[in-house]
């Protein structure tokens, strides 16, 4: 293989590592945005009941 060849090589492999990554950190942020809105309807619900409780 000559040189051209292994940094064609070298620049595709980064390149689809810095997308996959891309991906991972996308897909992380979207699941972390999930639990954080799961967390703000269920401390919603306790104040509710709270309130509620508290008349």
């Amino acid at each position: 293989m000559g040189a051209k060849t292994i940094i064609i090589v070298l620049l595709s492999t980064l390149l689809l590592a810095t997308n996959l990554f891309w991906v991972y950190i996308v897909l992380d942020q979207a699941t972390a945005q999930k639990y954080r809105q799961q967390e703000s309807r269920e401390d919603k619900a306790r104040i509710a009941v709270l309130e509620q409780s508290c008349r």
